[in-house]
C-alpha cells in the first residue's frame, strides 16, 4: 500500500498525485495532519515500539511512503496563544512517534517535517561550492551597513531569510505572501531606523529570465520564466500579473549543469526541492535559492512535464517492490 502524508488545504499537488495512483490502479491512502487531531477514528499507539494502528492503517501494510506538508502553520488548537503553543508541542511529538512507526527505507523521499533545512546562507555557500555563481548577499539590522552596501551594488532586494512563506488574511479575505522586493536607497535614509529587524539583503541582477526547476530524485524538470519585461514580474515572477501572465516554456540544461544541480542536492541531503536560477545579462546562470516543499504543478502544467503522474507511478512501483 501507498501512504501519502499531506495537509488539507493549499496542497493541490497531493491531490492530483492520489488521483493518478487510482487511475494507474495503484492502492493508495492519504492522511493529512490534522487528522492526528481531528478525527474519530480510533488513535492507537501501544507501549511496543513501532506498534501503531490509526484509520485503519498498520505500518506492517504500508510498502512506501509519500511526504508533502504535515499540518498547516496556521492551524489553530486553542484560542489561548499559550495553551495552543503548548497544543502544538504536543501535536509534534506525536508527530515524531507516529512517523517513527514506518520503516526509514520506506519513505519515498525523507520525512521533512523534522528536517532541519540549510538556510539560504548555507545553500548558497553550497551552490558556490559545486561551481554556481551566486549573488553578493548581506544580513543585517544595521542601517550604515545597509547604505554602504546598496552604494556598492547600486541596485539591491530584500527578500525573506526563511521560506516564502502565506497565509490568509481574514480581514480582506485574501491570501498573502512574502516575496522578493527592490529597496530603494530613499526607503534606506527615510524609512528605516539606526537598527532594524535583521534582514536579507542582495546585489540585483539584471536578467534575462529565470528559471524554476523541479528536482525529483535525480530528475531535472527546468521551466524558463520570462519575467524580465514585465515590471510589475521584473524582481518576483511571484508578484504575478493574471492580465499579462509571463511566459512559460520548458528549458533544456546543459550536462554540466544538470550535474552541478545534482551535486548541489546530493551535499544539502534533499532528494526533492524547487529551485530557484536566474540567467544573468551576461548569460551566466546565479543559483538563488532551493524551497524543498516548493510547489511544482507550475513547472508540470506548462511544459507538460506530467510530474504528479511520474511520481505516482514511481510510487505504485516501489509498492510492488516492497511487498
Amino acid at each position: 500500500m501507498i501512504l501519502l502524508f499531506s495537509q488539507d488545504q493549499f496542497e493541490y499537488t497531493t491531490d492530483i498525485i492520489f488521483e493518478w495512483i487510482q487511475h494507474l490502479g495503484g492502492n493508495a491512502k492519504r492522511i493529512n495532519g490534522k487528522e492526528l487531531i481531528e478525527n474519530k477514528h480510533t488513535i492507537l499507539f501501544s507501549d511496543h515500539l513501532n506498534d501503531c494502528e490509526f484509520n485503519d492503517i498498520n505500518p506492517s501494510q504500508v510498502n512506501v511512503i509519500w511526504y508533502r506538508r504535515w499540518l498547516n502553520s496556521e492551524y489553530t488548537l486553542n484560542r489561548n496563544k499559550k495553551v495552543n503553543s503548548y497544543l502544538r508541542k504536543e501535536f509534534y511529538a506525536l508527530t515524531q512517534y507516529f512517523f517513527s512507526c514506518f520503516q526509514e527505507k520506506k519513505w519515498y523521499n525523507r520525512h521533512d517535517y523534522f528536517q532541519e533545512f540549510l538556510s539560504k546562507t548555507e545553500q548558497l555557500s553550497i551552490a558556490k561550492e559545486v561551481g554556481f555563481k551566486i549573488p553578493d548577499t548581506l544580513i543585517t539590522n544595521n542601517k550604515k551597513e545597509l547604505v554602504t552596501f546598496f552604494k556598492k551594488h547600486g541596485s539591491i532586494i530584500v527578500k525573506p531569510i526563511s521560506d516564502v512563506e502565506s497565509f490568509y488574511d481574514k480581514p480582506t479575505k485574501k491570501l498573502m505572501g512574502t516575496f522578493t522586493a527592490r529597496i530603494t536607497e530613499d526607503y534606506i535614509k527615510q524609512k528605516l531606523p539606526a537598527f532594524f529587524f535583521p534582514s536579507l539583503f542582495q546585489a540585483e541582477i539584471k536578467k534575462k529570465y529565470e528559471l524554476r526547476i523541479f528536482y525529483d530524485k535525480g530528475v531535472c524538470y527546468p521551466m524558463a520564466i520570462f519575467s524580465s519585461k514585465n515590471e510589475k514580474t521584473a524582481v518576483d515572477f511571484r508578484q504575478y500579473d493574471n492580465q499579462l501572465p509571463n511566459r512559460n516554456i520548458p528549458f533544456k540544461l546543459t550536462f554540466k549543469e544538470e550535474g552541478q544541480i545534482k551535486k548541489f542536492m546530493e551535499k544539502s541531503n534533499l532528494e526533492t526541492g524547487s529551485l530557484d536560477i536566474i540567467c544573468s545579462q551576461d548569460n551566466e546562470l546565479i543559483f538563488l535559492e532551493v524551497n524543498p516543499l516548493g510547489q511544482f504543478g507550475m513547472v508540470s502544467n506548462p511544459c507538460n512535464y506530467y510530474i504528479e503522474k511520474k511520481i505516482a507511478h514511481n510510487l505504485i512501483q516501489k509498492d510492488h517492490e516492497n511487498k
